[in-house]
């Protein structure tokens, strides 16, 4: 049996006297078999090739909620995505051991004595299958801010006085600091279920230690627009990137710009997804910015490609030379850019680079010296923001960015608006260009 695996669907399943499987439609080798015990457990399948047999990977029994030695319906869809690259890149022993060892940990027992070292390490292993980024950034604030405070202390003794010293002593990262702590200690608390501890840090504010909430409020005017397209056109004596990264990077930033998408899926979107003869761009759940339980219920999200997005993404086509990349790195073993490379190249585009490593210092670009910097995500909004100018409705625009309109939209309200989208990046594309254009020309 083939259909499309959903939580609630998955629970359905009854146990029948003999073992059977379900494939998942949405996910290409996902299988689920369901035991005449009721267990049910996801498995992968893989196809043969011509010097390899196909063989099946167990990937774990199937848990609706995060539990050690389970897996959730989007956690074995990310694993297959993993088993697909490492199957792609010859290393799927290296994966297939890995999920072996995954499946077989289990948690320690946590008892009232232990530290808060002890509870830590017992929270990063929950991050790791939370998170899309798993527990590096949990991890970086507490070694750096709360570790040599708390971290030798037993769970019952620490005392909000510790917590106020903590958040005074991080100053301005005091909100991620906070965050960080409340998140382990609350953590602590669930574990703790039949004891008396309470989180000290529960009632803590940071706004009680001088944090500000400041909400990026950047995006491109006209001339702006214009300023920042051109300032990305191949410049001898700016930017000390090589003349292949700097295309790459300027297409980039071109088609975030244009399309909306978060930078993110953009930068690690595979060549698979992207449909040039169809002219449709497909962002797939696995990359989107939702919770666990929103993407065990999302569907990919697919735009249409408009004629100035289609020529940068032809020629990205032509810099990646065969690489399943859109955005193809030479330098990375991964061949894929990290999560700040686009950041950084436009932070130089602003404010250029300081002299390193035998290199002379780069100027910014001149165009855009007496401007405010702008980040990756500015353009995000920019577009959104250009949207709304252009007279395309509220709930159109919010469905180009792939926002969501509520529960009770959502309920009843299942069209994808993918006709209204189009139009709307269309006028948005043409808006563009004439900005380019009206510029070119005064300039000349």
């Amino acid at each position: 049996m083939t259909t499309k695996l959903l939580p609630s669907r998955i629970d359905s399943l009854a146990a029948r006297p003999e073992r059977y499987d379900v494939h998942d439609s949405l996910e290409k080798g996902l299988t689920l078999r369901v035991y005449p015990s009721g267990e049910k457990v996801f498995r992968f399948r893989q196809r043969g090739t011509d010097d390899a047999k196909g063989r099946v990977v167990t990937i774990g029994p199937y848990s609706p909620t995060i539990k050690f030695g389970c897996v959730t319906l989007s956690q074995a869809r990310r694993r297959v995505e993993e088993l697909k690259d490492a199957r792609r890149a010859g290393k799927a022993d290296f994966v297939e051991t890995a999920l072996k060892i995954a499946r077989e940990r289990r948690p320690e027992p946590i008892t009232a004595g232990q530290t808060v070292d002890s509870i830590a390490l017992e929270f990063w292993k929950v991050l790791d299958v939370q998170r899309k980024r798993g527990s590096k950034d949990a991890k970086e604030v507490y070694d750096g801010y709360i570790r040599a405070a708390i971290g030798h202390l037993a769970l019952k003794d620490v005392k909000r006085s510790r917590c106020v010293a903590i958040c005074v002593a991080s100053k301005t990262r005091v909100a991620k600091v906070l965050g960080t702590l409340k998140q382990l200690l609350d953590f602590a608390e669930r574990r703790f279920a039949d004891d008396d501890f309470t989180n000290p840090a529960a009632r803590l504010k940071a706004s009680d230690f001088g944090a500000r909430n400041k909400k990026r409020q950047r995006w491109l005017d006209e001339k702006e627009i214009a300023a920042f397209w051109h300032a990305l056109e191949p410049d001898p004596d700016g930017i000390p990137e090589t003349v292949l990264e700097r295309r790459k990077m300027a297409a980039a930033l071109r088609l975030l710009l244009l399309t909306g998408v978060r930078t993110g899926e953009l930068r690690q979107a595979r060549w698979s997804s992207v449909d040039l003869e169809a002219k449709t761009f497909t962002v797939p759940v696995a990359l989107q910015k939702l919770t666990l339980k929103q993407a065990d219920e999302a569907t990919d999200f697919v735009l249409s490609i408009t004629p100035t997005a289609l020529s940068l993404f032809e020629e990205l086509k032509e810099l990646a030379d065969g690489s399943p990349w859109v955005l193809a790195s030479v330098t990375s073993k991964a061949g894929i850019y990290d999560d700040k490379s686009i950041g950084r190249f436009m932070r130089r585009l602003w404010k250029g680079e300081k002299a390193s490593h035998g290199r002379n210092a780069a100027k910014g670009h001149p165009a855009l010296a007496k401007l405010e910097v702008a980040s990756p995500h500015d353009l995000r909004r920019t577009c959104r923001s250009w949207l709304g100018k252009l007279g395309v409705a509220p709930h159109i625009c919010e469905r180009v960015l792939n926002h969501r309109l509520g529960r009770i939209v959502e309920t009843y309200d299942r069209h994808d608006y993918f006709d209204e989208r189009r139009a709307a990046l269309e006028l948005w594309d043409q808006q563009v260009r004439s900005l380019i254009t009206s510029t070119s020309r005064d300039s000349t």
